[in-house]
């Protein structure tokens, strides 16, 4: 049982998850730029009368050495990566954010778009430990969400654990929110908390989107707990004489099949196993589970 798929939390789609760099913190201000466009006018109308000859090349060192301004290098550099991360080019906002993280690698919003791209790339280790420092500065659904896609991919156990604590957050602030339940029971499962991940999953009601994922994820704790019994009982809950099977009816039968072939329950294993290959001859190895258990019969 490795399934996941992120929860609705209100925050935009797209190639930045809703992500929007505070432009006027990194562009100068409309009155800055006014002044400085009145400076360059009143300096060439100058040129007239000789003098502005002086103030031009003046005028034009000062803002050759503003230009080089590692701040200024910065605010550029980042606002060409967030314009390229926003039409996904990921891999050329990755170049200039590094340029920019040479001069402050502190900066959050640095931080945060350099995740998102990184997660959009599927680089996820490198993804989080961005995305887990934005966090600890900035927390918002739209890092916890992404952060839990990334422990989803993670084989340690702890970042599972950090899982479990965003969606306990989420379910606090949502109760009885189906998705939010079942990405929780989810993770419980995944860290071996079999009896909290069932109460968890048992509160996701007949007719919901997730109660069929739910119900597998039950009898998912149930056999983990060797509990082969009360796995079966769970899963003879779904709608079983469904003709047509989408991917959640599939998963059942092949784990009812699964069940009963452990018990030693051929028969029974076999007409749900062959209720799958009906549907899906590629799903899983029901080929090979099917030939095997015809030779009992």
């Amino acid at each position: 049982m490795d399934e996941f798929s992120s929860p609705i939390i209100k925050f935009e789609e797209g190639p930045l998850y809703g992500f929007r760099l505070p432009a006027e913190k990194y562009l100068p201000s409309p009155l800055k730029v006014l002044m400085k466009l009145f400076l360059w006018l009143s300096s060439i109308f100058l040129i007239l009368f000789g003098i502005g000859i002086f103030t031009t090349f003046a005028l034009w060192f000062y803002e050759r050495k503003q230009y080089q301004k590692p701040e200024n290098i910065f605010n550029r550099s980042l606002i060409k990566a967030y314009k390229y991360a926003a039409k996904g080019q990921y891999d050329k906002a990755l170049q200039l954010l590094e340029k920019a993280e040479k001069i402050n690698k502190d900066n959050v919003d640095l931080q945060e778009l350099k995740g998102i791209c990184l997660f959009q790339l599927e680089d996820y280790e490198q993804a989080k430990i961005y995305l887990e420092s934005v966090a600890r500065i900035r927390p918002s659904d739209r890092v916890n969400v992404l952060l839990s896609e990334i422990y989803a991919h993670s084989s340690r156990p702890e970042d599972w654990e950090k899982a479990v604590d965003i969606y306990r957050a989420f379910a606090e602030r949502m109760p009885g929110t189906p998705n939010i339940l079942y990405l929780l029971g989810y993770f419980l499962y995944k860290t071996g908390d079999f009896d909290k991940a069932i109460a968890y999953l048992q509160k996701i009601p007949p007719g919901d989107e997730k109660y069929l994922k739910a119900l597998n994820l039950i009898a998912a704790c149930f056999i983990e707990k060797n509990d082969w019994k009360n796995a079966a009982r769970v899963l003879h809950n779904a709608p079983l004489r469904k003709r047509h099977l989408d991917d959640d009816l599939k998963n059942i039968h092949y784990t009812l099949g699964r069940i009963y072939e452990e018990t030693g329950a051929y028969e029974k294993a076999l007409k749900h196993y062959n209720k799958v290959l009906i549907e899906d001859i590629e799903f899983s190895d029901i080929r090979e589970r099917v030939a095997k258990l015809r030779f009992f019969f």
